[in-house]
């Protein structure tokens, strides 16, 4: 589970109109695609063990700033107090 399974191919979503059915681009759409397979392996991870940097870079993320900061303007907290949540929060 990792990038290559985030990115779908852009001649479907063009072919299909995938992105214009959901008013977003292709580039949109796979960022908030990846933002939350992001969001759903943290809240299955085990804090104790797993790092928000590890499992965000198996999704491709290098700068964490950055990705923590657009996954605060989608989510409302950060990957870090997710993580900590787990699924039963």
């Amino acid at each position: 589970e990792g990038l290559e399974q985030v990115q779908p191919n852009y001649g479907y979503l063009q072919e299909h109109g995938l992105p214009q059915l959901l008013s977003l681009g292709p580039s949109r759409y796979l960022r908030l695609r990846r933002l939350h397979l992001l969001r759903a392996a943290l809240a299955v991870a085990d804090h104790r063990h797993d790092t928000v940097m590890a499992i965000a870079m198996r999704f491709g993320y290098s700068d964490c700033g950055r990705m923590a900061s657009e996954y605060y303007a989608l989510f409302g907290e950060y990957p870090s107090a997710t993580l900590l949540r787990g699924v039963n929060g």
